[in-house]
């Protein structure tokens, strides 16, 4: 979420399915996260940190409604198509505010 066009839950959801390449580019590693078929249950925990030594809280406001469906981003090609996926309804919500 710390990339300044990550403004919503569905961004930041979207920008976690974007392939990534941690070392430094090279490709050797990609990370990727999909939804093969979506759960009945949807748990999501925002990560509010940057960095890994020295890291460093991030601030910024991340815009939710109280229901959300899967972006088709998610999905991979030979997953369930995103038109089937579950509409989730927000039942709880946490926050966390230590400074520390």
């Amino acid at each position: 979420i710390s990339s300044p066009s990550v403004q919503t839950l569905e961004q930041a959801l979207c920008a976690f399915a974007q392939e990534q390449y941690p070392d430094d580019g090279q490709k050797a590693l990609r990370l990727q996260l999909l939804v093969e078929v979506p759960p009945v249950v949807l748990v999501v925990h925002v990560k509010r940190w940057v960095g890994a030594k020295g890291a460093s809280k991030l601030t910024k406001h991340i815009a939710f409604e109280t229901s959300l469906n899967l972006p088709k981003a998610l999905f991979p090609v030979n997953g369930v198509a995103a038109s089937e996926g579950r509409e989730y309804r927000l039942l709880s919500l946490v926050v966390h505010t230590s400074t520390g």
